[in-house]
C-alpha cells in the first residue's frame, strides 16, 4: 500500500508540480485572441480548483491533523491521483485547443463565431430558468462532446471539425446540430429543477423504473432538451449518427446511451408531444426503412457492469421499451417546457424555422441558409469570464443587481468546504464514498459524459 514515505508518493507530488507550473506558464500568456479573456478566467479557476483538490488527496490520505481519507477497497489511491492529473491535463488540452484554434485561418475563426453563436443561442433558453448564469466556449475536435465542468459557469462544447464550411458546400454545416444536445449535458448537471438539482429531480421522479433506463436518464435529459431547441431538423440529424456505425450498435446498451435502434424515436416522440405530427411521422417512416435496411434486432440485452454478481440480464423487446422511454420523455418534456414555456408546442422558435410542420429536408436547407446569414453584426454577444487572482464575474450581467462573484478555486458544491485550506474543525474521517463524489466534482470524469461511467 502506497505511503506517505513511499518513492511513488513523492512522484505524484512531482507530477502535480509539473501540471501547475504549465498552468503557471500559461497564465503568462497572450490572451488577446477571440474569448480570450474567457479561456484566461479558466485556466485560473482550473489552477485553483485543481490545486485545493490534490491537497485534499495528498493531505487526507498522508498525515494531516484536519482530514482523514479512508482507504476504498476498489479504488487505490493512485486511482484518485491519477484521476485528478488526467482531469487537469485534459482541460488543459481543451483551452489550449480553445484559444490556438482562434488564431488559426480566417475560415476557422468564422466557423468558431458561428458555433459559440450556436451554442449560446441553445443555452440562452435555460438560463434564469434552468441555471442561474453562464457563458459558452467551442472549440473543433474530431467528434461532438461536453466538458462538464465544477470550477467555473462555462459550457466547454466540442464541435467536429467536419461542421466547418468551405468556399464549395456548405452542407456539412447540418453537423453543428450536435452542440444542442451536447447544451443539454451541461443543463443537466448545472440545472436547478422545483429547488432541487436537476438531475436528483428527474431521478426522483422516476420511482421503480428499470435500472436501465435510468442509467440513460442523462442522455435522455440532453435529447429532449436538444429536441426541444433544434425542432424537427435534430431528428433527422441523429437519425443519420445512429447510421454511421457498426450495425451491432443498433441493439447495444453501453449502460449510458439508449441503445441505437430506439435513440430516433425520442425525438419523434417528442416532437409529437410539441404538436409536429406530420413531421414526426415522416422521420418514423424513414427511420423504419433503416432499420430494416440495416437489419433491427427486435430486443436488447441490458447493460450489465463487471463488479455485478448473478449471470446475464433478460433481454428486453424493444417495443416494450420504446413504451418506457415514452414516458420519461413526456416527463422531462413537461418539467422543461414548465420552466421555458417558449420552448413548448408547434409554435416555439426552434432552429427548423418558422414552418416545422412542413419537410424535413426542407428544414435542414433553411438552417443552414440562416447560418450562411450570420455576420459580425448579427452574431449575438457573449457574456465573457472577466477577472483576476481574487475571482471572476460574468460581463454584461445575466442577472438583475450586482453580478455574481465566483471565486477561484470553489465550485458551489456541498464539496467545497472540505477542499478549502483552512479545513476548521476537528479531524474528519471521510469514507469512499464521499470523497469520490468530491473527486468526481458533478460529472467531471476524462471525456465528459461520454468519458468512464461515474462509480457507483
Amino acid at each position: 500500500m502506497m505511503s506517505q514515505s513511499s518513492p511513488e508518493w513523492a512522484t505524484w507530488q512531482a507530477r502535480w508540480v509539473s501540471l501547475d507550473e504549465t498552468m503557471k506558464e500559461m497564465l503568462k500568456q497572450d490572451w488577446t485572441m477571440a474569448r480570450g479573456a474567457t479561456l484566461l478566467s479558466l485556466t485560473r479557476h482550473l489552477q485553483g480548483y485543481a490545486g485545493r483538490l490534490f491537497d485534499f488527496l495528498y493531505d487526507g490520505f498522508g498525515d494531516s491533523q484536519h482530514i482523514r481519507l479512508e482507504r476504498s477497497r476498489h479504488f487505490p489511491v493512485e486511482y484518485a491521483f491519477r484521476h485528478l492529473l488526467d482531469q487537469v491535463s485534459f482541460d488543459l488540452a481543451v483551452i489550449r485547443t480553445a484559444a490556438s484554434q482562434r488564431l488559426g485561418s480566417a475560415r476557422q475563426q468564422r466557423a468558431l463565431a458561428t458555433s459559440d453563436a450556436l451554442a449560446w443561442m441553445a443555452l440562452k433558453p435555460a438560463l434564469g430558468s434552468l441555471v442561474t448564469e453562464a457563458t459558452v466556449v467551442t472549440y473543433f475536435q474530431k467528434q461532438p462532446a461536453v466538458r462538464v465542468i465544477p470550477y467555473a459557469p462555462v459550457a466547454l462544447v466540442g464541435v467536429p471539425y467536419t461542421a466547418m464550411p468551405t468556399e464549395k458546400s456548405a452542407g456539412n454545416m447540418r453537423d453543428f446540430l450536435a452542440i444542442p444536445h451536447e447544451v443539454g449535458h451541461y443543463v443537466y448537471r448545472h440545472g436547478w429543477i422545483e429547488g432541487e438539482r436537476c438531475q436528483v429531480a428527474l431521478r426522483n421522479s422516476l420511482p421503480g423504473e428499470p435500472v436501465w433506463l435510468e442509467r440513460w436518464l442523462e442522455e435522455l435529459f440532453a435529447d429532449v432538451y436538444g429536441g426541444l431547441i433544434g425542432g424537427p431538423i435534430m431528428a433527422l440529424s441523429f437519425q443519420e449518427l445512429q447510421t454511421d456505425n457498426h450495425i451491432e450498435e443498433l441493439g447495444r446498451d453501453d449502460g449510458r446511451h439508449p441503445v441505437a435502434a430506439l435513440r430516433p424515436y425520442v425525438y419523434s416522440d417528442l416532437l409529437r408531444g410539441m404538436g409536429l405530427a406530420i413531421p414526426a411521422d415522416q422521420l418514423d417512416k424513414k427511420w423504419a426503412g433503416s432499420l430494416r435496411r440495416l437489419g433491427a434486432p427486435e430486443s436488447f440485452r441490458p447493460f450489465q457492469p463487471e463488479a455485478a454478481d448473478g449471470g446475464a440480464t433478460e433481454r428486453v423487446p424493444l417495443t416494450k421499451a420504446r413504451d418506457e422511454i415514452k414516458e420519461v420523455v413526456k416527463l422531462i418534456e413537461e418539467k422543461i417546457v414548465g420552466l421555458i414555456p417558449s420552448l413548448g408546442g408547434a409554435a416555439s422558435s426552434n432552429w427548423s424555422g418558422a414552418d416545422s410542420t412542413g419537410n424535413v429536408a426542407d428544414m435542414f436547407k433553411g438552417f443552414i441558409n440562416r447560418l450562411q446569414s450570420l455576420s459580425p453584426g448579427t452574431m449575438p454577444q457573449l457574456p465573457e469570464l472577466m477577472g483576476d487572482a481574487n475571482g471572476s464575474q460574468l460581463q454584461p450581467a445575466q442577472n438583475v443587481g450586482a453580478a455574481k462573484k465566483y471565486e477561484i478555486g470553489a465550485t458551489d458544491l456541498w464539496g467545497d468546504d472540505l477542499l478549502r485550506p483552512e479545513r476548521p474543525g476537528p479531524r474528519r474521517a471521510l469514507p469512499p464514498a464521499v470523497w469520490l463524489e468530491v473527486v468526481f466534482g458533478n460529472g467531471w470524469v476524462a471525456g465528459g459524459p461520454e468519458g468512464d461511467p461515474h462509480p457507483k
